[in-house]
């Protein structure tokens, strides 16, 4: 499903796979909310997370994070650095405390070690740079996504 800017659902379609959960078991990682508020950008990324298998929702704003997570099973966040109404650092912040094991990657054109430090603090697993290239992106965290079943 894709949340839109009023609210609406949309559907995605996709199956489950599998990826190793962070207490070592395996549990089903079939859907993903990209909180991505670029259609430009999202385009790409769903297309690959798609193609790969996963069920793809969309949170345009850091406010429908919580209730896409609320309304919906979601087994993985993928989200921006560059927010435009909060900081992807709150967003997490937020996100962890609804939900302690959610497992939450960020991708960013910017990597510094103070990202890092905050992405360890908050519980990111994975901080993923870019050098603004989208298909490069998609594709290096679909193959990421791929080789954790």
């Amino acid at each position: 499903m894709v949340i839109t800017t009023v609210g609406q659902f949309r559907p995605s379609l996709g199956s489950r796979g599998l990826i190793e959960g962070p207490t070592g078991g395996v549990r089903p990682l079939g859907t993903v909310l990209l909180i991505e508020h670029r259609d430009e950008v999202f385009a790409p990324l769903e297309r690959e997370l798609r193609r790969i298998g996963r069920r793809v929702y969309r949170a345009s704003r850091s406010e429908d994070v919580m209730r896409i997570h609320i309304d919906t099973k979601i087994d993985m966040t993928l989200s921006n650095y560059e927010l435009p109404d909060s900081s992807c650092w709150l967003t997490a912040a937020k996100l962890r405390m609804f939900d302690g094991t959610a497992r939450i990657w960020l991708y960013t054109v910017r990597h510094t070690i103070r990202d890092r430090l905050w992405a360890a603090l908050l519980g990111i697993e994975k901080v993923v740079p870019y050098d603004g290239d989208l298909f490069d992106l998609s594709g290096r965290i679909a193959e990421m996504l791929s080789a954790s079943r």
